[in-house]
C-alpha cells in the first residue's frame, strides 16, 4: 500500500520493496494501491477491499505509518491478526510502534529513519550557508549536497529505544 499517486514517481520506498521482492523472493505482487493524503482511514478501506479480493495474502508492505496503521486495523478486523498475514511498515510512529510494543502478531516490524536528526542537520547546514553567503555553486559543487541517514528496523526487541530516538511523544502509546 503506497504513497499518493502524485508522489509515486519520486517516492522510492515502495519501489525499493518491489525491486527487492522481485529479485530475492518468489512472492507475487497482487496489487499496488496508492493512498491519497497518507490517510489511515483510506488505507483501512483499501486493505479491507484487498482482503475481500484475494484469499492468499502473505505480506502487506505499507510505506508510511498512517497507511500501515490503517492496513493493520483492517487485518485485525478481518481476524487475520494471528500471524497468517504479515504487515511491515515504514516510518514508524506512535500508533504502530505502540502496536509492536503491545505484541501485535500481524505487525512484523517497521523501519525508522532518524528524521529529527536529519532535519536538524539540514537546517544547521542551511543556516550556515545562508550566514556565510555560500551555496553549492559558489563552493564549486555540481549538485546540492544531500543528507541521508541510516534506516533502522523496529522490532519488539528495540521498540523502546526507537521511541526515544524518534522523538515522538510517549503519551498515547500502548
Amino acid at each position: 500500500i503506497d504513497c499518493p499517486a502524485a508522489m509515486a514517481a519520486t517516492n522510492l520506498q515502495a519501489v525499493g520493496f518491489v525491486d527487492y521482492m522481485t529479485e530475492y523472493t518468489n512472492w507475487n505482487l497482487l496489487e499496488d494501491r496508492n493512498i491519497d493524503n497518507f490517510s489511515q482511514e483510506d488505507a483501512n478501506t483499501a486493505m479491507r477491499d484487498i482482503l475481500t479480493k484475494y484469499d492468499n495474502i502473505d505480506i502487506v508492505y505499507a510505506m508510511m505509518d498512517d497507511i500501515c496503521a490503517g492496513a493493520l486495523q483492517a487485518v485485525e478486523a478481518a481476524g487475520k491478526d494471528d500471524g497468517s498475514i504479515t504487515v511491515y511498515g515504514n516510518i514508524g510512529g506512535p500508533g504502530t510502534i505502540g502496536a509492536i510494543k503491545a505484541g501485535s502478531k500481524a505487525l512484523y516490524g517497521l523501519t525508522l529513519s532518524d528524521y529529527y536528526t536529519e532535519m536538524s542537520v539540514a537546517m544547521g547546514f542551511a543556516l550556515y550557508f545562508a550566514a556565510a553567503g555560500q551555496t553549492a555553486v559558489t563552493m564549486g559543487l555540481d549538485e546540492t549536497p544531500q543528507i541521508a541517514l541510516k534506516v533502522f528496523p523496529i522490532t519488539p526487541d528495540n521498540a523502546e529505544d526507537m521511541i526515544i530516538m524518534s522523538h515522538w511523544p510517549l503519551t498515547g502509546m500502548v
